[in-house]
């Protein structure tokens, strides 16, 4: 299970304009941001291996995790607020029911299609 957490993008001042930098392997990660009581989408698909980013909003002060009710495979992050992310690589095939612990609302089915 591998998790990282980070508190602002990487960015380079030059000349007064900001750089974001991204890797190739960045762009076939799929987000989800989590915000005022709710994961956006609701409903995900992604590929056997890929990496899904679940996003903090920026200005939100209340904690959110995320959790796995019912999947394939068991993971959770640790509980954060706005301006973090958490990435996680999704192995094994199947549908996987995520929650917030904090907000019974807060519901997310994130579908793993084989390769």
């Amino acid at each position: 299970m591998t998790f990282r957490i980070a508190t602002a993008p990487v960015a380079i001042m030059a000349a007064g304009a900001v750089l974001l930098f991204s890797s190739p392997a960045e762009a076939r990660t799929s987000k989800v941001q989590i915000s005022s009581n709710f994961f956006a989408p609701f409903k995900l698909t992604v590929k056997q291996n890929a990496k899904v980013r679940f996003v903090w909003d920026d200005f939100s002060f209340d904690a959110h995790d995320v959790n796995v009710k019912k999947g394939q495979e068991q993971f959770q992050s640790a509980l954060q607020a706005g301006g973090t992310w958490t990435t996680k690589k999704l192995k094994k095939p199947g549908k996987y029911f995520l929650f917030c612990s904090q907000h019974d609302e807060m519901t997310m089915t994130l579908t793993v299609k084989k390769k």
